[in-house]
């Protein structure tokens, strides 16, 4: 096909970095443990930062994905997140969960 690009369009420089995506995710505490609804599923390991408000001030919580199921919540397939705290020696968090107001 004449007009196609056939040189590099990219190069990658670096491959070191962090990547942040936030998503909204409903949080409550089930028997002593957070769970997060969300309509993406995670990784089990993941280390993820929770940011919550509380009394009106922005609270970071540094978490590790336990288990991600699929669940079905008023006939949509969502994802119950199960998660605990990180460990300061958990490797730097790569993603953040923006919980929902409730």
């Amino acid at each position: 096909m004449s007009g196609r690009r056939s040189g590099t369009r990219f190069v990658l420089a670096n491959n070191e970095g962090m990547l942040r995506v936030a998503w909204d995710v409903s949080v409550s505490v089930v028997a002593r443990e957070l769970v997060a609804i969300s309509t993406v599923p995670a990784t089990v390991g993941e280390c993820l930062t929770l940011e919550m408000i509380v009394d009106g001030q922005l609270s970071e919580v540094a978490v590790r994905v336990e288990e991600s199921l699929p669940i079905v919540v008023a006939r949509a397939i969502r994802h119950r997140i199960r998660l605990s705290r990180a460990h300061p020696s958990d490797k730097a968090v790569a993603t953040d969960i923006a919980p929902e107001q409730t």
